[in-house]
């Protein structure tokens, strides 16, 4: 499961899970260069990559940045919507089954 996820500079982000631990990924070159919509897409990108649950990483990153950067849920997958995010069309409504039962 998700830990978390840093920006580390033009170098890319960092994936922190509990099952593969960290992880570098470049940038995916979608999302633009915002806090929740290029994590969104490196995540989408990674997960999807090793097979594993993307729609339950998704909640749990958007919980975290409602966290540590006070962004609503609704605020996010605005900005992930609006950057037309490969992919997240696709796990938005079971993103938000695991946001429900969060």
């Amino acid at each position: 499961m998700l830990v978390d996820i840093t920006y580390d500079g033009p170098q890319g982000y960092s994936i922190i899970d509990t099952e593969f631990g960290e992880v570098r990924c470049d940038h995916p070159g979608y999302g633009g260069n915002g806090v929740c919509s290029a994590r969104a897409g490196v995540l989408i990108k990674e997960y999807s990559k090793r097979n594993l649950n993307v729609a339950a990483n998704l909640a749990k990153l958007f919980l975290l940045l409602a966290e540590k950067h006070n962004f609503t849920i609704e605020e996010q997958i605005r900005w992930c919507e609006g950057y037309n995010l490969p992919s997240f069309k696709q796990y938005k409504e079971e993103m938000q089954k695991y946001l429900v039962l969060a």
